[in-house]
C-alpha cells in the first residue's frame, strides 16, 4: 500500500496505541478534469449501435444525489441528455414545461423515490394527455412490494436490472421510447449432417489414432474420406487424382517424417500453378483457378506457427486433439468460402519479381 501510495504522489501515515487499535491515514493529490465543472463528464465508451440515443432526453428521478450522478454517467455514455430530478414534484415540473426540449422517457430510481411517489408519479403522466404516452422506466430496489410493483407493470413501466449494464440499459430504452434498433444478420443454417455431403476429404497423418478420430469425424457431416499417413503420398494422391473425383479438402498434419505438411503443401501450390495453362506464364504464387483447400492440423497453438502455416499456402488451421466444435466451425467457414488465410478467388494472384 505504501508503494502504491508514493507512486501516485501521496503521502502515509500510521498511529497507533496498544489495546486500542491503529489508524491508517493517506492523502493523494487528485485534480479535477475539465468535465467535472461542465455539463457532461467524459466517457470512455464508444456510444451504442447507430447511435440510436444519441440526443434523446431522459428525466432522472432520484433523492441520493451520488447515486443519481452515478447512473447519469452511464445515461451520458449512451449519448443521452440528463436531466436531474429530486421528487414528483420537480420531475412533473419538468415534464409540462413549454418551451424547452421535450422530454422522451422518464427514469424512477426506486431505492430513493418511494414507491407510493413513484406510483403517483406514474398516475399523474398516464392522466396527462400530453404525457400519456412518455416512457416511464424505473430501477429497483430490495423489498419493493408485490402489488406497488404489480400496478406500476400494469401502468406501462418498464423494470431495468441491477448492477446496471450498457447493453441492458440500451436496449431497454431503446424499446421502451419505441427507436429501432437493426437487427443482427440471420446466420444462414447449415444442415450438419449434410454439410459435407458429396464431398471427397483426404486426411494426412502419420498417426493411424489421428487418421482414424479425423475420418470419423468428418464422416459425420456425410463426408467421402481417404487418408494417407506422409506428406509425400498426399502430393502423390493429388497429382494422381482423377478429373471425376477431385479433392475437395485436405486436413494435413504438420509434424511428420520425411516430408512435413508445410512442404507438402507448397508442393501442391506449385502443382497447381504447373497445371493451369493461364498461371504457369504468369510468374504467380498461387493459381486462382483451381486452389485446393488445405488445412493445418497442429498441436502446437502458437502465432509464428499459424503465420508459418499460411506463408506455406494454407488457408486455415484447426489444433488437435480435434474438438467438434471447432471442427464444424472450421467446415462451416470452408463451406461458406471465409477460410482465414484463402485468398479471393476472384482477384489477382501476387506475381513473383525475377531479379
Amino acid at each position: 500500500m505504501q508503494k502504491l501510495i508514493k507512486l501516485m504522489n501521496g503521502n502515509l501515515s500510521v498511529r497507533s496505541k496498544p489495546g486500542e487499535g491503529s489508524v491508517i491515514e493517506f492523502t493523494l493529490p487528485v485534480g479535477l478534469s475539465c468535465d467535472s465543472v461542465g455539463s457532461k463528464p467524459s466517457c470512455t465508451l464508444p456510444l451504442m449501435e447507430d447511435k440510436a440515443l444519441k440526443g434523446q432526453r431522459v428525466a432522472l428521478v432520484d433523492t441520493d444525489l451520488v447515486r443519481q450522478e452515478v447512473t447519469a454517467s452511464y445515461l451520458r455514455c449512451l449519448g443521452m441528455h440528463v436531466e436531474l430530478a429530486g421528487d414528483v414534484q420537480f420531475t412533473l415540473k419538468i415534464l409540462s414545461r413549454t418551451g424547452g426540449p421535450a422530454i422522451n422517457a422518464v427514469l424512477v430510481d426506486l431505492k430513493g423515490i418511494p414507491s407510493l411517489s413513484t406510483m403517483e408519479l406514474v398516475t399523474s403522466i398516464r392522466n396527462t394527455p400530453s404525457l400519456k404516452a412518455l416512457p416511464v422506466l424505473a430501477l429497483p430496489c430490495p423489498g419493493l412490494n408485490p402489488s406497488a410493483e404489480k400496478y406500476l407493470k400494469d401502468s406501462g413501466v418498464s423494470f431495468i436490472s441491477k448492477p446496471l449494464r450498457y447493453s441492458t440499459l440500451a436496449s431497454v430504452l431503446q424499446e421502451a421510447i419505441g427507436l429501432s434498433r437493426k437487427a443482427p444478420p440471420k446466420k444462414k443454417v447449415i444442415d450438419t449432417v449434410k454439410l459435407l455431403t458429396g464431398k471427397r476429404c483426404l486426411v494426412v497423418d502419420d498417426n493411424m489414432v489421428n487418421q482414424r478420430v479425423a475420418t470419423s469425424m468428418l464422416k459425420r457431416y456425410g463426408a467421402i474420406v481417404s487418408s494417407v499417413n506422409s506428406g509425400t503420398k498426399a502430393v502423390a494422391a493429388v497429382k494422381d487424382q482423377k478429373e471425376d473425383a477431385k479433392w475437395d479438402l485436405i486436413l494435413m498434419d504438420i509434424q511428420m517424417p520425411e516430408m512435413d505438411g508445410w512442404e507438402a503443401t507448397r508442393h501442391i501450390r506449385n502443382w497447381e500453378i504447373e497445371n493451369c495453362d493461364i498461371c504457369r506464364q504468369s510468374n504467380v504464387t498461387w493459381c486462382r483457378h483451381n486452389r485446393l483447400p488445405i488445412v493445418a492440423v497442429t498441436a502446437d497453438a502458437m502465432k509464428g506457427t499459424h503465420e508459418e502455416c499460411f506463408s506455406a499456402g494454407m488457408d486455415d488451421y484447426i489444433t488437435k486433439p480435434l474438438d467438434q466444435k471447432l471442427l464444424q466451425s472450421l467446415l462451416e467457414r470452408f463451406v461458406e468460402k471465409e477460410m482465414v488465410n484463402a485468398p479471393q478467388m476472384t482477384g489477382t494472384p501476387e506475381r513473383t519479381v525475377s531479379s
